[in-house]
């Protein structure tokens, strides 16, 4: 049986924080083949390496990345471009997951520029930011992250959860549609509308969803399928027999 492949989520696991250049770094230096990071915009749309959308500066004051150039909070974030030269060195993968819409052509002049294009995976939680980098692109592997869901109830609660105000992120396999940037609406169209007819390479959901149903829905549509976030043995036994790949904070205890 071949075992899936280890993601190191967020470059975690070797002892610097999450998303920082050198935890990306370092874990480019391990056995580790595939690293997944976090950006985000700042007001003037460059790339930073962050999961969350704010931070506290130090004086304690909430601030809200997108709201201040990349300037004026530089001693608070790093630039993402400033990993890739180190990505080229290597033989890695990355995952880049990309939080927020809007610099899509940018994104793609700077894997471009660093002929990154065959060490790339882009990913995202919203389907407008996948659909505009296959516009612009088609030769780049996307890989959409969202929680399954496979009935109506099971939607309504799911899109509760995660407050419909957000990018929607509850959708099913088995009845792809066209438009997927539908309207806001509640309607029975809405909620089992599934992924649409958008080549994906893989889709990141839940251990604990990836029940029998859908991982044969996609591997019907030759889609991987990565399951995130895989901290110990038992969700790692749980998992290995459904999963191409996962996402963990702790690289190491899967490492042999």
């Amino acid at each position: 049986m071949k075992l899936p492949t280890i993601l190191s989520h967020r470059a975690q696991g070797f002892g610097y924080k999450e998303n920082s250049i050198k935890a990306i770094k370092h874990t480019l230096r391990t056995k580790i083949k595939f690293i997944e990071i976090d950006v985000r915009l700042t007001k003037d749309n460059i790339y930073v390496l962050t999961h969350y959308p704010y931070y506290y500066d130090e004086h304690h004051n909430l601030i809200y990345i997108k709201d201040k150039t990349y300037n004026q909070q530089k001693d608070n974030l790093e630039k993402f471009e400033n990993i890739l030269p180190s990505l080229k060195k290597s033989n890695k993968t990355l995952l880049i997951d990309i939080k927020d819409y809007g610099a899509e052509q940018s994104l793609i002049k700077l894997i471009k520029k660093h002929k990154l294009q065959k060490q790339i995976i882009v990913v995202s939680w919203n389907l407008t930011i996948l659909k505009k980098i296959h516009k612009l692109n088609k030769s780049l592997p996307l890989s959409f992250s969202f929680y399954p869901t496979t009935n109506i109830l099971q939607k309504i609660k799911c899109n509760l959860i995660n407050d419909f105000s957000l990018t929607n992120n509850c959708y099913t396999l088995n009845k792809p549609i066209t438009d997927y940037d539908l309207k806001k609406g509640t309607t029975i169209g809405h909620f089992l509308s599934g992924i649409p007819n958008l080549k994906l390479l893989s889709i990141n959901i839940p251990w604990y969803l990836a029940t029998k149903r859908i991982v044969n829905q996609a591997k019907q549509r030759n889609i991987k399928i990565n399951i995130f976030t895989i901290n110990n043995k038992l969700t790692y036994n749980l998992s290995k027999n459904k999963a191409d790949a996962i996402f963990t904070n702790k690289p190491r205890l899967f490492l042999k």
